[in-house]
């Protein structure tokens, strides 16, 4: 894995995902035309991913197909007029696969790569999920903060000259992060359910919002701080 390539290759994508949500600000897509676009998208950024990292382990083509699985649902959804029960189901699906591919790189050996691609796949599936609930079921742009948190740490480390492309930035310790993460993801798949009202969508997004927000500014402070310590006299 060669951390610059990583690095351009993240920062391409914190400049490219807004870039394309302007213009479909700017334009106003169908919302089929935005979950295709979405899915398409995203599957084409995972895959250029794999590519560049040369992944191919069975671990790592597991990582692969959840994102897959989460394209294929909002393809599903576009034809499909919004989010039904079923559609519901392959997102959940999609989401608790994360599971067997942990379990898998526990079963045959954790590696670098693969948790640089479990990080950018739980990216890109908060993401989709996100631009699902903001088309489907009209949450508002709240939704958009939450991959936007990323995007903003990404491009702020570039800034700040900060090694963003670590999936485990504190001390090799992410269990905070993978917490919040599964929790946030927890709350999206709960906004997305058909029978919810639509005010509890709203909370649902928000609360994971402020918990996406607390997770990345504390890596990035956790950074700052470690950055100034190694370099003061």
């Amino acid at each position: 894995m060669h951390p610059a390539a990583l690095a351009a290759w993240q920062r391409l994508q914190a400049l490219a995902w807004p870039a394309v949500g302007g213009a479909a600000l700017l334009y106003h897509p169908s919302p089929a035309t935005t979950l295709a676009t979405t899915a398409a998208l995203a599957l084409t950024s995972h895959v250029s991913l794999v590519l560049l990292l040369r992944a191919h382990r069975l671990a790592d083509l597991c990582t692969a197909a959840r994102v897959g699985m989460l394209s294929a649902a909002l393809w599903w959804a576009s034809h499909a007029g919004g989010v039904t029960w079923p559609i519901w189901g392959a997102c959940v699906v999609a989401v608790l696969a994360d599971l067997l591919d942990g379990a898998v790189a526990r079963a045959r050996g954790p590696t670098a790569h693969g948790a640089v691609l479990d990080m950018e796949a739980d990216q890109l599936a908060t993401l989709q999920l996100a631009v699902l609930a903001m088309v489907a079921w009209d949450v508002g742009p709240l939704a958009l903060l939450l991959p936007g948190f990323r995007f903003a740490y990404v491009l702020l480390g570039w800034i700040r000259g900060l090694p963003a492309h670590d999936p485990k930035p504190k001390a090799g310790d992410n269990r905070r992060a993978r917490a919040i993460c599964a929790g946030s993801m927890t709350l999206i798949l709960a906004a997305l359910a058909p029978p919810l009202p639509g005010s509890a969508r709203v909370a649902c997004v928000a609360i994971a919002a402020i918990a996406l927000a607390y997770s990345f500014a504390d890596d990035f402070v956790y950074l700052l701080r470690r950055r100034r310590a190694q370099t003061s006299p």
